[in-house]
Formats: structure tokens, sequence, C-alpha cells
């Protein structure tokens, strides 16, 4: 072994560190964002507490540990980020789908199972661009642009 490096070795160097406030911001504000928009362009005000009690732990038990994983592999790229989150959200598809009708929801079909995945990878997407895709500190007040950045 002399002076060999493996492809492993350059990508680990290659890759920055991970920011710790960065993750634990992505993982509290993107699994409210399929949540909120499901409610807010559906019109239908009881998807928020349905979709929150539903994308929390998905992205516990399924999203995190994927997105680490992928990450320790050097594989965190914004393509795998958004199969995470649309993977995620199949838990979620099958209790929609195969329990009895939901009050105050829609009863399920295709476009609606497709709209859950797709909030599920637009949430991987933005886990992605708060978690992995920048270096640059983050700050609450940057992330929700109060007042002057310093």
């Amino acid at each position: 072994m002399s002076g060999e490096v493996d492809a492993s070795t350059l990508a680990n160097a290659a890759r920055p560190k991970l920011n710790p406030l960065r993750l634990l911001l992505a993982s509290v504000l993107t699994p409210l964002l399929p949540a909120f928009y499901a409610a807010i362009l559906l019109a239908d005000p009881w998807l928020l507490p349905i979709g929150i009690c539903a994308a929390y732990p998905s992205e516990v038990l399924i999203a995190l540990p994927l997105a680490l994983a992928l990450r320790k592999r050097g594989r965190a790229q914004l393509g795998p980020m958004i199969a995470v989150g649309a993977l995620s959200a199949l838990p979620a598809v099958l209790l929609y789908a195969f329990n009895d009708p939901i009050p105050h929801l829609a009863p399920f079909d295709p476009l609606h199972g497709a709209y859950v995945l797709g909030w599920g990878a637009f949430a991987g997407a933005c886990f992605w661009l708060i978690a992995f895709a920048g270096e640059s500190p983050l700050r609450w007040r940057n992330l929700f642009d109060v007042g002057p950045t310093e």
C-alpha cells in the first residue's frame, strides 16, 4: 500500500462535514411541507394534522436512516433524496389505500396516492437542500429571511 488511495477515501475527503444544525432543521421542517401543501392546495384543513401524524414517523423510521446511510456512502445527491422522500411516503399511501374511509378525507384513488408520493418526493428534495446541499452555517434568521443578514 505505497501511497494508493481508494475511491471511497477520496469521496469521504471531498464530502463536507455534516452540520448538525442543518440536519436538525431539515428533520423538523421538511415533514411539515407535504401536510401543509396538501391542506392548502386541496383546500382541506383536516389534511394538515393527518399529514403531520403520517409524516414524522415515516421520516424517523424510513427517511432519516436512509438519508444518513446514503450520505455515508457518498450518494446523498438530489435524485436519491427525492427517491427517499417518495419511498418514505409509501406507508402513508398504503394506509390511505387499505384503511376504511377516513372521515374528513376524500376516498382513496390512484391520483390521491400519486399526490402523496409527489409531496414525499418534494419533501425529500427540500431535505437535501437544507441538510446536505450547503456548506455555509445555517441559522433560523437566514432560513426565514428575518431581518438583515450578518
